[in-house]
């Protein structure tokens, strides 16, 4: 049996054009990808340090003690430790928990401080004491504790209140939101 002339597939450059789309919208694809990556990375990050300034918090008061969140911004890690009363010092409790890939420490291009808070410096370590409440170094009760998180293009924060109950924030349009 003889196939016609115009029944002979698909030419060179048919399949070339196909292909090059398809390149085309698979590297689109893998960007948008590693962009969502990306942003649920950091925002993950800043929902795991609330997590454990949370629960640092609880700790100060279950051990009728002190305990504080500290912050290594160098190594991007951070630690929540306990005051051992007996020694006077802080021993580790939590880590040291290492940022994941892309995320730092500070407010990025952020210029806007959280509400309440006068400027974008960080306030670390986040110390609470045997009531759960956020305490400065002299033990005075403040409510002026944030931790900034970045990963370049988005920005979040983590603020204490004066009760000790940490709230996560994102940086969106010109102003902060809670998420």
């Amino acid at each position: 049996m003889r196939r016609a002339d115009n029944d002979r597939g698909y030419s060179l450059l048919e399949t070339t054009v196909v292909l090059a789309i398809g390149l085309v919208l698979m590297m689109v694809s893998i960007q948008a990808l590693r962009s969502a990556a990306g942003a649920a990375r950091v925002q993950g990050d800043a929902l795991t340090v609330s997590r454990h300034l949370y629960m640092a918090k609880l700790r100060a008061g279950s051990d009728f003690t002190r305990s504080r969140l500290s912050i290594d911004t160098v190594a991007n890690t951070y630690a929540v430790e306990i005051l051992d009363r007996a020694t006077s010092t802080w021993v580790a409790d939590v880590g040291p928990v290492l940022l994941g890939p892309g995320v730092a420490f500070g407010s990025g291009a952020v210029a806007t401080p959280l509400p309440g808070l006068p400027d974008l410096t960080p306030q670390h370590p986040i110390i609470f004491n045997s009531r759960g409440m956020p305490v400065d170094s002299t033990g005075v009760p403040t409510g002026l504790y944030a931790v900034y998180l970045t990963d370049g293009s988005r920005v979040f924060a983590i603020r204490v209140s004066l009760g000790g109950r940490p709230t996560t924030l994102e940086f969106r349009g010109g102003a902060w939101s809670e998420i």
